[in-house]
């Protein structure tokens, strides 16, 4: 083989290479990699699923609703993002309305999807939201990997955990999720199959769920 034809034969290698490394992944519903079934449990709400709250410190109410749900299956970005590059990924937006009371939180999203950290496959759930008086956004994000939830949050110095029940407007939930440590609202408690029951905001006002109806 002469040096000509072994340049030739050397770069159509390469460009079969780079076709095939460069292949998109049709992604669907049948080969993306599901968000896991306890966190759509806790976290994952329906169009037509509402919740009513009470700000204990005043009586006021507050209600939010899910106005809309977009679910997507979306191939990995890699690195420090979402998923694996090699592997498609179920993702779910949840787009949340609020009305009434005197809250000083203003709830847009939440999500769920698959995030790739420090190399570990990481599902994460999402509330994105803004501080009223200052328009200044946040976000919490809550992690789970292997199905376990992970406890400590170290970028934004929030620790999530389950307990053994609460009691919110003489009603008992049992293995709530409890997060503490949260900038804009300081307090958070996620129940089964209900979502949402408690949190306590910038001006430590106390909101409780007294009323909802859930779609899952």
């Amino acid at each position: 083989m002469n040096s000509k034809f072994q340049s030739l034969f050397f770069i159509l290698l390469t460009y079969l290479s780079v076709i095939c490394c460069s292949k998109e992944i049709e992604c669907s519903t049948s080969n993306a990699v599901k968000i896991p079934q306890v966190m759509k449990d806790y976290f994952y709400y329906k169009e037509g699923t509402w919740w009513v709250y009470k700000n204990i410190k005043n009586s006021t109410y507050d209600s939010l609703w899910v106005s809309n749900v977009n679910i997507y299956n979306n191939r990995g970005k890699g690195k420090e993002g979402f998923g694996n590059p090699d592997n498609c990924y179920e993702r779910i937006v949840m787009g949340i309305e609020q009305s009434g009371g005197d809250s000083v939180t203003e709830f847009f999203t939440r999500s769920l999807s698959n995030f790739v950290v420090n190399n570990n496959n990481q599902f994460a759930f999402g509330v994105s939201g803004r501080d009223i008086p200052t328009t200044v956004e946040w976000n919490l994000i809550l992690f789970y990997t292997n199905n376990q939830l992970e406890t400590f949050n170290p970028v934004r110095n929030t620790s999530s955990i389950y307990i053994d029940s609460a009691s919110v407007q003489g009603k008992t939930y049992n293995n709530p999720i409890e997060v503490t440590g949260s900038n804009h609202i300081h307090y958070w408690l996620f129940s089964k199959h209900i979502g949402l029951i408690k949190y306590i905001d910038l001006d430590s006002n106390q909101w409780e769920l007294i009323r909802y109806n859930i779609n899952q």
